[in-house]
């Protein structure tokens, strides 16, 4: 199924700190990229109170690609003084998910799925392919894809001419490929 999830970078800036390190700066552009093709809204933006980090970010996104209207901003406190302060960038995106959680298993797989017809109507356990499922899911590079499919390419036009031609010649329209060179290995030709 399709749901909209978060998707979070949590930076250390300190309190002190002018400016991001060169990791951090690569973060920051990773997440900006991510956030341009996947992105529903904008970017949300926590920073500690009294830190010099979130300039840095701000800046970082900008360079990114990131307009400064898609950014929201908010200031928060620390829990206490010794924790370091946290410059959190989050924002919302689609995601495909199983509907349920993996893992669960109400009934007892020795006895035939925990009912009087289970052994002999031969039907799948409770989770039967969650696991996979949930793999395939998290593999999709868009979710989107899942609801429905995406519009066609154009078609290479050259090929397809040439396929014609050779079409009303009567010739063979399939691709030939030379088998003879291709030599996997000499180690077997001694």
């Amino acid at each position: 199924m399709l749901a909209e999830g978060s998707t979070r970078l949590d930076l250390p800036v300190g309190a002190g700190a002018q400016g991001l390190t060169s990791r951090q700066k690569e973060d920051v552009r990773a997440f900006a990229a991510d956030w341009r093709k996947n992105g529903r809204g904008p970017i949300g933006m926590m920073a500690p109170a009294g830190a010099f980090g979130a300039t840095a970010v701000r800046s970082a996104l900008a360079s990114a690609g990131v307009p400064a209207t898609q950014i929201v901003s908010q200031r928060y406190t620390p829990a206490g003084p010794e924790e370091i302060g946290l410059v959190k960038l989050g924002y919302v995106k689609l995601k495909a998910q199983v509907s349920h959680a993996c893992g669960l298993w109400p009934d007892d797989l020795g006895s035939g799925g925990g009912d009087l017809y289970g052994a002999t109507e031969n039907r799948e356990y409770w989770n039967f392919g969650c696991a996979n499922q949930q793999n395939l899911a998290a593999q999709v590079a868009d979710p989107e894809d899942i609801a429905r499919p995406r519009a066609e390419a154009p078609i290479y036009a050259a090929r397809r001419q040439t396929i014609i031609e050779k079409h009303r010649e009567g010739g063979d329209t399939t691709t030939g490929y030379r088998q003879a060179d291709a030599v996997v290995s000499d180690v077997a030709k001694e």
